[in-house]
């Protein structure tokens, strides 16, 4: 009978430390499935801003690059929307209002525009707010917190600047009269909207503006071959960056100077450092 007892309880001994020993690898078991399932959540969401936002399907390196800056924490899902909408292949798309409208819907919020809600934020776009102004507004909503809480994200938010609350009808403005004083024409629709986007996405609005005068229009080969001769080159250059037609003895001087060697790109950044340029920026909204 002692040895029947003796041997039920080592039995009973063996099984309990058999259940120490094998309950920690369980454990290790789930929590290694838990950390797969969220690198594997991580992963479905940065795909799915490729093929909304870039309409592709993500390549290898930039979803690890992108997987890893979300799991480790070093951006937020708004700081990697935000950098998705500002790539240059986003901005190169050249999207018109209602197509960028259309993907913060089915990007942040994951469902097609509604019709009142898709009008006020064409209409807020068409008058006073940038596109990363309006970004920030889909970010900040309840729907994008709500689905990041769904892929175990940070949310987080981004900033903008005063710049981004701009009025659109300005800046249209302002790239019109670039079409007409170096181009000699009116602007067509998809060059306007490629400008347009150039300047109201841009970090800076302001030395977009600029570039797209130094480095856009006055280097366009429709202007090159449109202007051959100095002289018109630079009544160009005053009407362009000072609104008015060119005193003599100013022109005069600047043609001097291209006379004497210096390069069209030396008159174009004289012009373009002046305060009558910058004043003009200004009066379009065109501060930082």
């Amino acid at each position: 009978m002692k040895n029947r007892i003796i041997r039920i309880l080592t039995i009973v001994i063996a099984l309990n430390l058999f259940s120490i020993v094998v309950e920690p690898i369980s454990l290790y078991a789930i929590e290694e499935d838990a950390i797969q399932d969220s690198d594997s959540l991580t992963q479905a969401f940065v795909k799915d801003l490729y093929q909304e936002i870039l309409g592709r399907k993500a390549d290898e390196k930039g979803l690890v690059y992108w997987n890893d800056r979300l799991v480790t924490k070093q951006n937020s899902a708004a700081e990697v929307v935000y950098a998705f909408f500002n790539s240059h292949e986003a901005i190169n798309a050249n999207w018109s209002d209602e197509e960028f409208i259309e993907r913060c819907y089915k990007t942040i919020l994951r469902r097609e525009a509604d019709p009142t809600g898709k009008a006020y934020w064409l209409n807020q776009l068409a008058k006073v707010m940038s596109r990363n102004a309006i970004l920030k507004g889909f970010i900040d909503s309840n729907e994008f917190t709500q689905l990041c809480d769904t892929y175990g994200l940070e949310r987080g938010t981004i900033q903008i600047s005063a710049s981004d609350y701009i009025q659109k009808d300005k800046i249209e403005a302002f790239v019109s009269s670039l079409y007409m004083n170096i181009l000699g024409r009116i602007a067509e629709d998809d060059g306007l909207q490629y400008w347009l986007n150039q300047i109201m996405n841009a970090p800076s609005p302001k030395e977009a503006a600029i570039e797209a005068v130094t480095k856009g229009f006055l280097y366009s080969q429709e202007f090159l071959n449109r202007i051959k001769d100095e002289a018109t080159f630079v009544d160009i250059c005053y009407k362009t960056f000072l609104g008015r037609n060119g005193e003599e003895r100013g022109k005069a001087y600047w043609l001097a100077q291209l006379k004497s060697g210096k390069s069209r790109a030396e008159v174009i950044r004289g012009f373009a450092q002046s305060n009558e340029f910058n004043a003009i920026l200004e009066s379009y909204g065109l501060m930082k």
